[in-house]
Order: structure tokens, then C-alpha cells, then sequence
């Protein structure tokens, strides 16, 4: 099965209580190499259930 998921911070003009720093920082640390290998290593029951494929 495959199910796609993605992240897009909130935009600032639309939401202006948002906290678009956090949320910008958020959305780079998954897209980096840390973030990748740590959705990478997420299991359950000694299972890997993402397969991280960020470009």
C-alpha cells in the first residue's frame, strides 16, 4: 500500500497567529538527513512503517 504523506507550513497571511518560524523549521528538520533517518527508524513491533523519500 502506499501512502503518501507531505508537510506545508501554514501560510502567514491566512493565519496570522501562526507561528511560521517554528513551522518553517519543522518542515526542514523532516526534509533533512536527521529527519529522514529518524522517520526512517520508527517501527512497531520491529517493523519500519515509513520509507522516507524527501528530494
Amino acid at each position: 500500500m502506499f501512502n503518501q504523506y507531505g508537510v506545508i507550513p501554514v501560510s502567514a497571511e491566512k493565519c496570522p497567529n501562526v507561528n511560521r518560524e517554528a513551522a518553517e523549521i519543522f518542515a526542514q528538520w523532516l526534509l533533512s538527513e536527521t529527519g529522514q533517518a529518524a522517520i526512517a527508524a520508527y517501527q512497531v513491533d520491529g517493523k519500519q512503517l515509513f520509507f522516507p523519500n524527501a528530494n
